[in-house]
C-alpha cells in the first residue's frame, strides 16, 4: 500500500510543477540516485572535544542525508554557543555501512547527541543505525550513559521498535503520518515547554516523513509536538533507572536560522534535562590577567549594574545564562578599551522577556581569561 502511494506520489508531481517544486525526488526516485556505498577510513571523520568531553555530535550518513559541509553548521554554531567552543566533540560517517563512534569514545562524554538525518534505506541496505551501532549503544546506556537519537526514518530503515523500546521507551509509532510534507510547525512540550518555531525537512531532496510517536507512559513522556496535528515527535526518559535517553523523528533544521533563540532554548533545555550545562569553568592559561565582576544590587528585582575591569584594549562579551546553563542573553560583544566598564541587565532575556526569578549565572570573557559570577532576580 505504502509504494502505491509513493507511486501516486510521483505521478501527481509530474502533472503539477508546484508539486515538483516542493518535492523534487520521491523517496523511490532516490533509491534509484543511491550510490555506491563504500566503508574505507576516509568515510570515517572524527574530531575530540579539546578542553571538556561534555558532548559528543554523531553525524551519521551526512555525506548524503546531512547537510553539504560537516560539521553541521546549525549545531555547530548551536552547540558553541551553550556548551562552548572546545566543549564538543564530533564523529561524522558518510556512508550506509558505516559505524558510528565505538562505546570506549562516547563512554569519554557526558552526552551523546546521535543524528541520522533523513537516511531511510534499509534491507537489503544497513538499517540507520547499523548493528555495530546498536550494540554500542545498548552498551553505553548500559553503562549509565545518555543518548539523544535524532532520525525521521530510523524505524522504516530497519531499526526494531523493540529495540528503540528497551533503549528509549518508546512503545509504538504511527509511520509517516505527515507523509511528503516540506515543513512543520513544532512545539515543545515539559523540559522544553513555551518554544515554538517551523522546521524544514532533514535532507533538500526529500521532504518530511515524520513519525508519531507513543512513549512507554511507565517511564518516558512527550517532549516535542507536531501542533499542526497534535502528534508527539520526541519524547524522554528521563533516567528511573540507569540511564537517560531521547528520541526525536524529527530534527530541529532551520537552514536561513530564523528560529536562532527557538532552536538554542530547546537544544539549551534537553542540555540541562541530561544534565549538561555547557558553563563550567576551565582555568585561564594565563594567570596574570585576571578579571572580577562586581554586582550591585544582588539580589534585584528590577535592574542591577554589573562593573568590571578590562586589563587591556580586547573584544569582550558578557553572557548571562540560567542555572541550567541554558543561555539568556548577551550584555555585551564588542571590543573595549582598557579601564574600568560597567553594563545593566533589566532582567530580560534575548527575546525582551522578562526572566522569572531565580538564580543565574555572568560570564564575563576577554581575550583568554573569563570569569564567572552568580546573581538572584528576586520579586
Amino acid at each position: 500500500m505504502r509504494n502505491l502511494l509513493y507511486t501516486c506520489v510521483v505521478i501527481l508531481c509530474v502533472v503539477s510543477l508546484s508539486a515538483a517544486s516542493t518535492n523534487p525526488y520521491s523517496r523511490v526516485e532516490n533509491a534509484q540516485r543511491q550510490p555506491v556505498m563504500t566503508n574505507t577510513d576516509e568515510m570515517i571523520q572524527y574530531q575530540p572535544a579539546t578542553r571538556q568531553n561534555l558532548v559528543l555530535f554523531v553525524e551519521d550518513k551526512a555525506g548524503t542525508f546531512g547537510p553539504p559541509t560537516q560539521p553541521d553548521p546549525l549545531w555547530d554554531s548551536v552547540l558553541t554557543e551553550l556548551v562552548g567552543d572546545g566543549n564538543f566533540g564530533w564523529f561524522t560517517t558518510l556512508e550506509a555501512d558505516s559505524n558510528g563512534p565505538s562505546t570506549a569514545i562516547m563512554e569519554q562524554y557526558e552526552l551523546i547527541i546521535w543524528n541520522c538525518y533523513d537516511y531511510w534505506w534499509g534491507a537489503p541496505d544497513p538499517a540507520a543505525l547499523t548493528q555495530t551501532d546498536q550494540n554500542n549503544i545498548s552498551d553505553l546506556l548500559f553503562s549509565e550513559g545518555k543518548c539523544w537519537l535524532i532520525g525521521q526514518d530510523i524505524l522504516w530503515s530497519g531499526v526494531p521498535i523493540s529495540w528503540m523500546d528497551t533503549h528509549f521507551h518508546l512503545q509504538s509509532a504511527n509511520q509517516d503520518y505527515n507523509y511528503g510534507i516540506p515543513q512543520a510547525n513544532v512545539h515543545g512540550l515539559n523540559e522544553i515547554n513555551c518554544f515554538s518555531m517551523t522546521v524544514i525537512s532533514d535532507y533538500t531532496s526529500n521532504p518530511l516523513y515524520t513519525d508519531e510517536l507513543v512513549p512507554d507512559p511507565t517511564y518516558a513522556h512527550a517532549v516535542l509536538e507536531d501542533v499542526d496535528s497534535n502528534k508527539v515527535v520526541g519524547i524522554f526518559y528521563p533516567g528511573q533507572m540507569d540511564w537517560q535517553s531521547a528520541f526525536w523523528s524529527i530534527d530541529l533544521r532551520d537552514a536561513t536560522f530564523s528560529y536562532w533563540p527557538q532552536v538554542t532554548g530547546m537544544v539549551g533545555g534537553m542540555l540541562a534535562a541530561f544534565g549538561v550545562t555547557g558553563i563550567n569553568e576551565v582555568p585561564s592559561q594565563d594567570p596574570v590577567r585576571t578579571l572580577q565582576l562586581n554586582i550591585s544590587p544582588d539580589p534585584f528585582v528590577h535592574m542591577t549594574k554589573i562593573n568590571f575591569e578590562v586589563p587591556a584594549a580586547a573584544h569582550v562579551t558578557l553572557k548571562i545564562y540560567n542555572k541550567a546553563g541554558q543561555y539568556v542573553t548577551t550584555l555585551m560583544d564588542s571590543r573595549q578599551n582598557a579601564g574600568l566598564q560597567s553594563i545593566t541587565w533589566d532582567r530580560r532575556d534575548a527575546r525582551g522577556a522578562e526572566v522569572p526569578n531565580g538564580v543565574y549565572f555572568v560570564r564575563l570573557t576577554c581575550d583568554n581569561a573569563a570569569a564567572t559570577a552568580n546573581i538572584v532576580v528576586a520579586k
